[in-house]
């Protein structure tokens, strides 16, 4: 079913790294490990991957951070995001939403579980990201902007409807 994808496996627990990665191999697909972010890096220079498996907590840097510097050049590639931490919905939102990520993966998992989901990622298109968008670095500096358009149209057009009102209200009252 996986035709050997090839996978990216960020996980700083060299204990599960060397379990998953094991019972992935096993089960066909080539899996390239890193246990940081700067490990990952290097490799996803030199190799494509099909796919990337991504901790949560990482030594220096979290997961989201490394998905949201991975989708500056890898826009739809499928990630899997796994922690035991990142529960809340703000989170959820973070990860789904604005880094694409394609499922969140509570710790602890059976690597049963996690063959089922990385398979999942090659069956479920990923959709694609939309054309036209900014860098996700620069989504703080528009939500910025957007904010700042918002607060001056509410006092533009806050001051001409009071002014409208105040306007009917005389209209009424000489009625």
């Amino acid at each position: 079913m996986n035709d050997a994808k090839t996978l990216l496996f960020l996980e700083d627990d060299k204990d599960l790294q060397t379990l998953v990665c094991a019972f992935l191999r096993e089960k066909g697909f080539r899996v390239e490990s890193a246990r940081t972010a700067a490990e990952a890096r290097t490799l996803l220079a030199k190799m494509p991957v099909d796919a990337a498996i991504v901790d949560g907590l990482l030594p220096g840097v979290t997961g989201a951070d490394f998905i949201r510097e991975l989708r500056k050049t890898q826009p739809d590639l499928p990630v899997l995001f796994a922690s035991a931490f990142w529960k809340d919905l703000k989170s959820h939102e973070l990860l789904t939403r604005q880094l694409r990520v394609a499922r969140i993966i509570h710790k602890p998992y059976r690597p049963e579980e996690l063959y089922l989901w990385v398979n999942q990622l090659f069956t479920k298109a990923l959709p694609p990201a939309p054309p036209g968008l900014r860098a996700l670095a620069d989504v703080d500096l528009v939500r910025d902007e957007l904010a700042a358009s918002l607060v001056a149209l509410n006092q533009e057009y806050g001051s001409r409807l009071k002014d409208k009102v105040g306007g009917l209200e005389v209209l009424l009252g000489e009625a």
